[in-house]
């Protein structure tokens, strides 16, 4: 399993951004619902500058609302003028300063409304966010946390100290972070995800797979289904893994990441044709055919199973018709090593060293595939050819007459047959072989000469044959 994770194509991170929408960091009312809040919007209410006050704050917060950050810090500075203890104001212009870069100006403000009311979480949160923009993430964790002890499952501050515990490799505390956050109900699928990836890092690729099976109940995506193959594939689970990486590339534009693992998850579920032209559909759409890594991805698929001999015997291929005949045999012996039995390695090992003209060494090969695979008529043919190169035609002849036992309307073993038998000088033998040939396939190259050679041989025969003497006559009555 290590050496398939060693190959796969990474995890995807999904890039997701938990900064919350820009009206999360706006004070739409001072108070909660309930008896606090009538409580206090009545006493507000009793208050002349509250209310005078809270017209100009409204009016901030509608432009603000609207990106017209000049006009809402005018609005907000009049209800501060008039009233100074509006701490609703006192956030919101914090938020205007922070949008136009004049951060110290926002830190005063959210300091002097955390003065105003200590046990409200919204003013330590933005502090946390104005911290983090400065990329002080001690500070900025600080300030979550203590928004957090006013209102702990306040999701932007749980995910903002997530993040920061993350950043630290600080996967535990993290972890906690995220859970509580999931438990809020906010932003869930985002939650998920994020989780997956936090126990990808630290290994646990079930917890991985079942946060990112809840995501997909929520929000199908390619690069979930992606995510959710790599980690099935890291736990053996192959056939899903297939199904779920042939969906991801279904959803969605292909993109080379799935194409590779697809390939490396067909071949280690066993699949290894499948897995041959999937590698090889990757390689013609994302690599160079001359480059190194072409040959390096294909033998990819024999390092995560060592079995696929679809694999080895398709370099040995490419090898062939790139003229590589000695790495050919190197990838061919190779996979003979780890197991003797393929017999389409065998046949291919065999036709290279007779196209070489290495005939007793083609005629081993060839006669260890007929041990493998008796049923299979290349490779007497193999042998046959090997005899009749080395002019060995008493040997060849019982093993072609065994292939057209069955086989006995081979087309080519009859015209081999028929030359070796001609070469042996059995003529009329030879003649019947090539008459076959000619009956089954009247086209067949050159058989019509063949056959015209023979009769010729067999007349010059004929006539040249002393006569026999007649009846009756003696040796003394001539």
């Amino acid at each position: 399993m290590s050496e398939l994770l060693a190959h796969l194509a990474p995890f995807q991170d999904a890039r997701i951004s938990f900064d919350p929408p820009p009206r999360q960091t706006f004070v739409m009312r001072p108070f909660k619902s309930g008896l606090q809040a009538i409580t206090g919007l009545w006493e507000h209410f009793r208050n002349p500058h509250w209310r005078e006050a809270e017209k100009y704050y409204n009016e901030g917060l509608r432009a603000h609302s609207i990106g017209m950050f000049i006009e809402a810090e005018n609005a907000y500075r009049q209800a501060l003028d008039i009233e100074p203890q509006h701490e609703p104001a006192h956030i919101n212009l914090a938020a205007v300063y922070v949008q136009q870069g004049h951060l110290e100006d926002a830190e005063r403000h959210l300091h002097t409304a955390i003065e105003i009311r200590p046990g409200y979480y919204r003013a330590y949160y933005n502090l946390g966010l104005l911290f983090t923009l400065l990329d002080a993430e001690h500070e900025a964790l600080a300030w979550f946390e203590k928004a957090l002890e006013r209102k702990s499952d306040h999701f932007w501050s749980l995910v903002n100290c997530a993040e920061i515990h993350l950043n630290n490799d600080d996967l535990e505390e993290a972890l906690t972070c995220y859970q509580i956050a999931l438990a809020t109900g906010w932003d869930h699928t985002a939650t998920s995800l994020r989780l997956s990836e936090l126990f990808q890092r630290m290994g646990d690729y079930k917890q991985a797979e079942d946060y990112l099976t809840e995501a997909l109940t929520r929000r199908k995506s390619p690069e979930t289904l992606y995510n959710l193959a790599w980690t099935q594939l890291a736990q053996g689970k192959f056939k899903e893994a297939v199904e779920n990486l042939n969906a991801a590339l279904q959803s969605q534009a292909i993109y080379p990441e799935a194409q590779l693992n697809l390939a490396l998850a067909l071949s280690a579920k066993g699949e290894n044709d499948n897995s041959v032209t999937q590698m090889n559909q990757y390689m013609e759409e994302y690599l160079d055919k001359k480059s190194e890594n072409y040959l390096s991805h294909l033998r990819l698929l024999t390092k995560v199973n060592p079995n696929n001999y679809a694999a080895l015997l398709r370099l040995a291929e490419i090898h062939l018709q790139e003229g590589r005949f000695n790495e050919a045999v190197e990838e061919l012996e190779w996979l003979l090593s780890e197991n003797p039995k393929v017999a389409e390695a065998l046949e291919m090992l065999g036709n290279i060293f007779s196209n070489q003209g290495n005939y007793k060494q083609a005629l081993r090969t060839y006669r260890r595939l007929v041990e493998v695979a008796p049923d299979m008529v290349n490779g007497y043919l193999g042998i046959a050819r090997s005899y009749g190169a080395i002019e060995n035609y008493a040997a060849a002849t019982p093993v072609i007459r065994k292939v057209l036992e069955m086989e006995p309307n081979n087309v080519e073993l009859h015209y081999l047959f028929g030359t070796l038998l001609a070469q042996e000088g059995q003529l009329r033998e030879a003649a019947k072989h090539y008459k076959i040939v000619a009956k089954l396939k009247p086209n067949y190259p050159r058989i019509e000469k063949r056959i015209r050679m023979v009769d010729d041989e067999l007349s010059d025969f004929e006539r040249m044959k002393p006569k026999a003497w007649p009846a009756g006559r003696t040796v003394r009555g001539r």
